[in-house]
């Protein structure tokens, strides 16, 4: 079991690659994903991360908003 903490920079970033690697693996049990301001602001994150996960039929997968600011 994971929870998923990051940046998640993207769209199709290397943060968004690995994150997908990881939900698509029968061996990894993905309990959320929690995005936190980085190489992107918070905001635009989590959308890009939900986006992905509509994408790879993840959305079963909850996504919670982390620290805007440092």
């Amino acid at each position: 079991m994971v929870l998923i903490d990051q940046d998640a920079s993207g769209p199709g970033g290397s943060d968004q690659m690995a994150m997908m690697v990881m939900l698509q693996s029968p061996q990894v049990k993905v309990l959320g994903i929690t995005v936190v301001s980085g190489d992107q602001w918070q905001p635009e994150e989590v959308q890009h991360t939900l986006r992905m996960l509509e994408l790879i039929h993840r959305t079963d997968v909850p996504v919670v908003p982390g620290a805007l600011y440092p």
